[in-house]
C-alpha cells in the first residue's frame, strides 16, 4: 500500500511539474513598445520629438496609443498616429508639444503606451515602455 501511495505521489509531482512548465512558457507578446533613448527638442523647445517603435500582431485593433513626456515643470501628452498591427515593427516620430514651458537639453521622462482590442473577443492587451531619455537640440 505504501508503494502505491508513493507511486501516485511521484506521478502527481511529475504531472504538476510538466503542467507548470507548460503554463509558464511565454506566449508571444501581442504588442511591444520601445521608446528611443534620445529625443530632440525642436521649435525652440516647444516640441519634443520622440521616436517610438511599435509592433503588434495581426487581428488586433488599436484602441489607444500615446506618448507622455515630462521635464521639470514641463509636460505633455501626444497620440501615436498610424499604428498598424501587421506583426512588423514600425517606427513612429511623435511630436509632443509642451503645454507650459519648454523642453531643453538634458534628460526627460518619456513613456509610451499602446492598448489593443481583439474585436472578436473584446479582450484587451497593452504594451508600454518608460525611460529617462537624453534630450538634444534646443538650449
Amino acid at each position: 500500500m505504501k508503494r502505491i501511495v508513493f507511486m501516485v505521489t511521484v506521478a502527481l509531482v511529475v504531472a504538476l511539474t510538466l503542467v507548470g512548465g507548460a503554463a509558464s512558457a511565454q506566449e508571444p507578446e501581442a504588442v511591444s513598445v520601445q521608446v528611443d533613448p534620445t529625443a530632440k527638442a525642436i521649435a525652440g523647445g516647444q516640441t519634443l520629438l520622440v521616436t517610438v517603435e511599435v509592433a503588434c500582431e495581426p487581428g488586433w485593433q488599436v484602441h489607444e496609443a500615446n506618448v507622455s513626456a515630462t521635464q521639470g515643470a514641463t509636460s505633455s501628452l501626444a497620440g501615436i498616429g498610424g499604428v498598424v498591427c501587421d506583426g512588423k515593427p514600425h517606427v513612429h516620430k511623435v511630436r509632443v508639444n509642451a503645454l507650459d514651458g519648454q523642453f531643453s537639453r538634458g534628460t526627460a521622462s518619456v513613456s509610451a503606451f499602446v492598448l489593443l482590442l481583439d474585436p472578436a473577443t473584446q479582450t484587451t492587451v497593452q504594451g508600454q515602455d518608460a525611460r529617462t531619455v537624453s534630450v538634444v537640440g534646443a538650449r
